[in-house]
């Protein structure tokens, strides 16, 4: 199966002085795009307008348009005329991209950021620009790209595209992909009767066709806020003038009368509009722009009605029953239209998707799931197989029963492990404790089995056994080894237990030094080895749970940022992060989840979390690090969040700074849930905690006073 690549490119520029584009891919971690550097400048064409106008004018004479003009018939002189004006267009425009060496640039771009072949990869190629009323803009768009990917035999797909990349999903349907039909233009009743009977026989399709009797907007509006639909199917006269205009019974009306409609329609499941009508960019651009359609198809030009009805058809085909990628479903419906070559030069170059979101996957049909299908597979399979076990069950021996039982109960021990009931107790949270840990405290740590804790406060470093802690005995370990450690240095110092009989301690010790070293918690000696640092305050530190891996964050002194990075626990270097640079940017706290994840803790305008898989590469051994989830946290009442507390068995996650503490159970998937109302009860009013340790079915915190 070939890649599926987004390529966004930022449109500058004009015909009269050229135009740069300059390509861009999603920054991780962050909602902008990053620019890669490899631009393509198109040189200045100012006959490329000329040349669309002279088309345009054509297209104008002899289509329908929003005024309601009858079609009319082209001699053959006209569209002899006609056919050699679009072949200038067709061959000065590509005359002008190849020029530019397009095909080479992209060529280089998926080589270099996916490591794929253009020959190998599907791309789609997003055009977005801060200023779509422009008009040199306008006709930028416009200009016949899908002649060129015929021309290469290539499989990219231009389309068009906003600046957006948070992504809101719609709800999924579970029944027939819905369509509501709109229809604009009574003097269009026939062909539209003809299109949508055709559709009707699209196996997956359910029409919603109410609009016959529309004669005024009040009617419009019901149509749209009354029902649920997957996809809005306009059929009729239309124009992008004043921002996009419909016709609604004899009426012409913009499209922003109906802007709350569409954005609750939005807000229900719609995930298409298809506009079959004419020129229909600036109904495009108020779509997406303004209520957040995730994808529009539109012509770009008044069109024919005899090849607008037979694309779509095509069209909604490819995409229902086939069950293509929008894209796929474009490029075939196109390819099927021949209509162009015989009356209408160039038509086929006319309908385009414009995607909000760039980044996101196409759609395809197989996100809408049928429900009517699974019954039929439950009625039909499953029950019928069902009773045919009922029945040899019926007919066992007691010793075939016994031999069941044996094969069954291992697999159904497995079972009960996967959900939870057998195996490690889930931990359940029982309360608070606050007055076993001294109210200063720098940094703690607990061992992973529970056995040690280490803190560091105002008056020195302290090693204990948890039994000694918990029953308030205050007898410590390794306290003498701990006096070499300047006084001035502990408010800076911080520590983690690698193993659960190694402590590791970072220090700092002057403007120009740092160091990492490691204490065995049996003979209470320090090791040889320490991991020298130069203008860097360690501000946390956790180890990978069986990797020689230390993640930090540390606050640069030179550059006044704090920054996070891996290190190598042996010899103090730093790992390499593959193609990331930008993932540890903003961090302000980092803990490992298991060997394979890592959880982020950043401050991007509110705190959120975000977890990463960690992957080795063997060619050089560094790291490549995969977003696989992010998490705002908008339960928490103060603005930056400080640091990360997980319990041993990663059930609970707490979260510290200014405000009041918090904590919710996570799962392996990392969905939070809040944990009981009488826990919460417990830690109300208890802000400004800096740090806490999760002990058995406790959490422990400094000793704090409760603020009303």
């Amino acid at each position: 199966m070939s890649l599926e690549v987004n390529i966004s490119f930022r449109v500058e520029g004009s015909f009269t002085e050229g135009f740069t584009m300059t390509p861009m891919i999603p920054q991780q971690g962050s909602q902008e795009f990053r620019e890669l550097g490899s631009r393509i400048r198109l040189p200045a064409c100012p006959v490329l307008p000329n040349l669309y106008n002279e088309c345009r004018n054509f297209t104008d004479e002899y289509t329908r348009r929003i005024e309601g003009v009858p079609d009319q018939t082209t001699t053959v002189n006209e569209r002899e005329r006609w056919t050699r004006t679009q072949m200038n267009l067709n061959r000065s425009f590509l005359d002008w991209i190849r020029n530019a060496n397009f095909e080479v640039i992209i060529n280089e771009i998926i080589t270099r950021i996916f490591n794929k072949r253009l020959t190998d990869t599907s791309v789609r190629i997003h055009f977005v620009s801060n200023n779509s009323n422009n008009n040199d803009y306008d006709i930028f768009r416009r200009m016949p790209w899908d002649e060129f990917t015929r021309s290469t035999r290539s499989r990219m797909k231009f389309v068009l595209s906003q600046y957006s990349l948070t992504y809101n999903s719609c709800p999924t349907r579970l029944s027939e992909l819905r369509i509501l039909v709109i229809r604009g233009g009574r003097d269009l009743e026939n062909s539209q009767n003809r299109e949508i009977n055709a559709l009707r026989k699209i196996p997956g399709v359910r029409l919603i066709d109410k609009t016959r009797t529309i004669d005024n907007i009040d009617c419009l509006h019901k149509v749209l806020t009354e029902n649920v639909y997957d996809i809005l199917f306009y059929t009729g006269h239309s124009s992008s003038n004043n921002g996009g205009e419909i016709r609604v019974g004899s009426l012409t009306v913009s499209i922003n009368v109906f802007v709350e409609d569409l954005r609750m329609a939005v807000s229900r499941g719609l995930k298409i509009a298809l506009f079959n009508s004419c020129d229909g960019l600036g109904i495009a651009d108020f779509l997406v722009t303004q209520v957040r359609v995730p994808v529009v198809l539109i012509m770009k030009e008044p069109v024919p009605d005899i090849f607008a009805a037979k694309f779509f058809i095509e069209f909604i085909t490819r995409f229902a029953a086939d069950r293509m990628s929008l894209s796929i479903a474009l490029e075939k419906a196109r390819s099927s239209s021949h209509f162009e070559s015989v009356n209408f030069p160039g038509a086929t170059s006319l309908p385009i998707l414009f995607y909000l979101y760039p980044v996101k996957k196409d759609f395809r049909i197989s996100r809408f799931l049928y429900i009517k299908v699974v019954i039929k597979i439950i009625k039909e399979g499953v029950w019928k197989k069902l009773n045919n076990m009922f029945g040899i069950i019926q007919r066992l021996s007691r010793r075939q029963y016994m031999y069941m039982l044996i094969f069954l109960l291992p697999l159904f021990s497995v079972f009960l492990l996967k959900i939870g009931i057998l195996g490690p107790e889930n931990y359940p949270l029982e309360g608070v404790i606050d007055n076993i840990l001294p109210a200063n405290i720098v940094d703690i740590d607990i061992s992973d089995d529970e056995q040690y804790v280490a803190y560091v406060h105002n008056r020195g470093i302290l090693l204990q056994k948890m039994d000694d802690l918990t029953a308030k005995n205050n007898i410590q370990l390794c306290s003498k080894n701990f006096e070499e450690i300047p006084p001035n240095s502990l408010p800076s110092t911080k520590l983690v237990f690698k193993k659960n009989k190694t402590l590791a301690i970072a220090t700092y010790l002057d403007s120009a030094r740092s160091n990492i070293r490691y204490l065995n918690v049996d003979n209470c000696k320090f090791e040889e080895k320490v991991i020298e640092s130069s203008n860097i305050i360690f501000t946390s530190l956790d180890f990978s749970t069986h990797k020689n891996v230390i993640v930090a964050t540390r606050f640069d002194i030179e550059k006044d940022a704090i920054t996070a990075g891996l290190y190598d626990s042996d010899s103090g270097e730093n790992i390499n992060i593959k193609g990331k640079d930008s993932v540890f940017e903003g961090v302000v706290d980092a803990k490992f989840w298991n060997s394979q994840k890592i959880i982020l803790l950043k401050n991007n305008g509110q705190p959120r979390i975000e977890i990463y898989n960690i992957d080795v590469s063997n060619e050089d051994n560094s790291y490549k690090l995969e977003r696989v989830n992010s998490l705002v946290l908008k339960e928490l009442k103060f603005e930056y969040a400080e640091k990360i507390v997980l319990s041993q068995d990663r059930k609970y996650i707490s979260i510290l700074g200014s405000g009041r503490i918090h904590i919710w159970e996570i799962d392996d998937k990392f969905k939070l849930k809040e944990i009981p109302k009488n826990i919460q009860n417990q830690l109300e009013g208890r802000t400004d905690v800096r740090d806490a340790i999760f002990y058995k079915k406790q959490i422990l915190i400094p000793n704090t006073t409760l603020v009303d």
